[in-house]
C-alpha cells in the first residue's frame, strides 16, 4: 500500500498515511496523529525540477518539508 501525506486544517501538521487505493478513492476521512482532528486534507509536496545543467537560475530546494538535502 502507498503512502499519502495529509495536512490538518487545524493544527497546520502533515502526517504521512498508508491507505490503499481503494480508500483514497472513497475519500475515506483521516485522523491527524498529532491532534486527532480529521479536518485533513491531501498534501501535496512541491518537487524539484532541473531541465538542464545550463539552467540559469540556481536551485533552492524543494520546500519546507523536502527531505532530499541534508540542508532542508
Amino acid at each position: 500500500m502507498p503512502y499519502y501525506d495529509f495536512e490538518c486544517l487545524d493544527c497546520k501538521k502533515i502526517s504521512t498515511v498508508k491507505l490503499s487505493v481503494k480508500d483514497i478513492e472513497e475519500g475515506k476521512k483521516v485522523e491527524c496523529k498529532y491532534c486527532h482532528s480529521y479536518n485533513t486534507q491531501r498534501y501535496f509536496q512541491p518537487i524539484a525540477v532541473n531541465t538542464s545543467s545550463n539552467s540559469k537560475e540556481e536551485f533552492q530546494g524543494c520546500g519546507e518539508h523536502c527531505k532530499c538535502f541534508p540542508n532542508n
